[in-house]
């Protein structure tokens, strides 16, 4: 009986004790996994990288590009930021497991070109574009500033 049980717990999601004790489970794994982001200078395709800062959100609520834009309410170090009209996003996922270590469960970059009015985005998982966009920008924003306008919008979209 306790195999029947244990079996319907890992593939059965049509009773309703399982899906209550699936969803115990994954409210403890999202609440163990933090969110980081990291702004770069340029579109990382050169020898040196220029970090702009780095931020950190251990929420377990809320989406990733919530989530990502709470890691950089706060972001370190602190500023003032540079100016540019590319730059790129780095947003990893990671579940904290105090037996297992990290691991990582997502990982995105958002490529930014700033161009008259708009800053264009591209978001990429893995192998694959998932997503482009635009939001409004203003010449003389820092990179900071615009990197909070595009996850404030990624959110609102439901970019993944």
């Amino acid at each position: 009986m306790y195999i029947l049980a244990v079996r319907c717990l890992q593939v059965c999601d049509c009773l309703a004790w399982p899906r209550t004790l699936t969803a115990g489970v994954l409210r403890s794994q999202r609440r163990n996994m933090q969110t980081d982001v990291s702004v770069y200078l340029g579109d990382c395709t050169g020898d040196s990288l220029t970090v702009v800062c780095d931020g950190t959100c251990i929420e377990p609520s809320g989406s990733t590009w919530q989530r990502a834009l709470h890691a950089l309410a706060e972001p370190s170090p602190r500023g003032p930021y540079a100016v540019s009209n590319r730059f790129t996003l780095f947003v990893h996922e990671t579940h904290l497991d105090a037996a297992a270590g990290h691991r990582l469960l997502a990982s995105y970059r958002v490529d930014v070109r700033c161009e008259g009015k708009f800053a264009c985005f591209s978001v990429r998982a893995a192998q694959s574009e998932t997503g482009r966009a635009r939001v409004p920008y203003l010449i003389g924003d820092d990179v900071v500033t615009t990197a909070r306008r595009i996850l404030k919008a990624a959110a609102s979209m439901s970019v993944t």
